[in-house]
């Protein structure tokens, strides 16, 4: 038996590019944005604890599949 017919490679996808074709919309809903924590530090510098929350905004997308 010939040595390239021992490890056949599976058939080459219709879509060259289709496993990144979709790579955005894996990352999730926020893109791994999360609340982020940290301290408030004024000119007289007492701390106080305080969060930042991510910046994500609404937005509608029309579909013809989903009507």
């Amino acid at each position: 038996m010939h040595p390239s017919q021992l490890f056949h490679a599976p058939p080459a996808s219709k879509f060259k590019y289709a496993e990144h074709f979709f790579k955005r919309a894996q990352a999730g809903l926020f893109h791994g944005r999360t609340i982020q924590f940290g301290n408030n530090v004024p000119e007289s510098r007492y701390k106080t604890r305080r969060t930042w929350q991510p910046n994500v905004r609404s937005k509608r997308m029309k579909s013809e599949i989903l009507n």
